[in-house]
């Protein structure tokens, strides 16, 4: 007979002696301002010492973007610039500790964070937290703003606390910095493409200016300016815990931290039935993502009703959703033409049979361990919404989102062979135009601490 009686009827308190905790600005090593038409990478170092909430840091910015104003020849034809989710400005972001590469500094980490958020997060996080932080919706151009009627664009100031990989999703999220060396990131932004417009006049998400201005040339410009970093450190009982870490490399040998990283492979094709092939070696790779984005600059009625997704254009409306109601172009996944998907990971087809769009949708749920739950779900808000804008094909390879739990597909011996293939429908609507074709990869690696601030990583 078991004696333990549950929580809700003990008397019980738990004690942290000697917590103490505060947040730090940190500055960046390069420049402060970063441009889509100036510098374009900046670094910053973490604290030599002490113990590091990794997932409390954060970059701060001032970010604004430019339009281009109406020539006098074409009043009322000027195009506003607006700003998107901070996020979206960052192209990629590599951290070193003591000169190591934790990662390959994979690109289009905005669009691979964009890609998990719509499957993954709440909604209510998304509306609130990333809403009043990131810039997680569009707001409209207001012509009233000093900022708009100056330089055709908007100004806020923005905070980018989420990071996919080392910072964000490393465990445990407390670092003692005293045990490995200088930890550095350095981060690149995205180019101008990524900005979307408002022409003059017209409602936000329209594609068609009122009146056509010749100087707009895919050339609204952003920048990041007073950048700076924050981060929180704390301290447990006048150092007991960094007394702990070196306990246990002594009598171990080592501290194991194990983190995520990404991979992306992409590749170009004229139709719905096409097929993307990857190399990966890991020792746990967790899941496969397989989406593809527009590459075409004709509208055509039976598919997308945007250009490609590298020019700056209007946001894109998303069909009966409850989360946010457009997209950015650069982060639109299609499905158009496409009826059946399939992966193979070293000739084993996954799953074991063609997955049409909405069986895609459910085993990506299953694989996130939310079928029978009653208060998860994520940003996809109709069956329009996930085939227009947010469509994904997962699959997922490990029992869990716990980082420290591997439990991936090891393929630390060898380079698996891996493809995505998408399967075209008896009805070929939305098949006879441009798309890039993606993979990413998402796996698990180690950060292995030994004696003397000595680190390896191993993937």
């Amino acid at each position: 007979m078991a004696t333990s009686l549950p929580n809700d009827l003990l008397y019980m308190v738990n004690t942290i002696s000697g917590y103490t905790t505060n947040v730090f600005r940190l500055q960046t090593l390069s420049t402060n301002k970063l441009a889509s038409n100036g510098a374009q990478q900046c670094t910053v170092s973490l604290p030599v010492t002490g113990i590091a909430n990794m997932k409390s840091f954060a970059m701060h910015a001032d970010c604004r973007t430019y339009g281009i104003p109406a020539p006098a020849s074409a009043p009322g034809s000027a195009v506003f610039a607006l700003l998107p989710k901070m996020s979206d400005l960052i192209d990629r972001y590599g951290v070193a500790v003591g000169g190591v590469a934790l990662d390959n500094q994979c690109s289009h980490i905005n669009m691979i964070k964009t890609l998990k958020d719509n499957l993954y997060k709440s909604t209510t996080k998304f509306m609130s937290d990333d809403r009043v932080l990131d810039n997680a919706t569009f707001t409209p151009v207001n012509p009233s703003d000093p900022w708009a009627g100056t330089h055709k664009g908007q100004n806020k100031h923005l905070v980018k606390n989420q990071w996919p990989g080392f910072f964000s999703e490393s465990e445990p999220s407390y670092l003692d910095l005293s045990k490995v060396p200088e930890v550095r990131m350095t981060l690149q932004i995205a180019n101008r493409s990524v900005l979307p417009v408002q022409f003059e006049g017209a409602v936000l998400g329209s594609n068609t200016p009122v009146v056509t201005n010749d100087n707009f040339t895919n050339n609204c410009e952003f920048d990041l300016d007073s950048i700076y970093f924050t981060i929180e450190m704390i301290s447990i009982n006048g150092g007991m815990l960094e007394e702990l870490n070196s306990r246990i490399i002594s009598e171990r040998g080592q501290l194991d931290i194990p983190f995520k990283q990404y991979n992306i492979f992409t590749t170009d094709s004229n139709s719905a039935n096409s097929s993307l092939r990857a190399s990966v070696s890991t020792m746990s790779l967790d899941r496969l993502y397989g989406v593809q984005r527009n590459t075409t600059n004709v509208v055509d009625p039976a598919g997308p009703k945007y250009i490609s997704y590298n020019s700056q254009q209007a946001p894109v409306p998303v069909p009966d959703n409850v989360s946010f109601s457009h997209s950015l172009a650069n982060n639109t996944f299609i499905s158009d033409g496409v009826a059946n998907y399939r992966f193979t990971v070293n000739n084993q087809p996954y799953p074991q049979y063609d997955a049409d769009l909405i069986d895609g949708f459910h085993l990506m749920v299953s694989g996130a361990k939310r079928t029978c739950s009653k208060d998860r779900g994520c940003l996809v808000g109709s069956q329009g919404a996930w085939r227009e804008n947010c469509y994904a094909s997962v699959l997922t390879l490990n029992h869990s989102d716990d980082v420290r739990l591997v439990s991936g597909m090891n393929l630390s011996a060898i380079n698996a062979q891996i493809s995505y293939d998408t399967l075209l429908g008896s009805n070929a609507v939305g098949n006879s135009y441009g798309r890039q074709q993606i993979i990413v990869s998402e796996q698990t690696s180690l950060l292995r601490v030994s004696a003397g601030r000595s680190v390896s990583v191993i993937a």
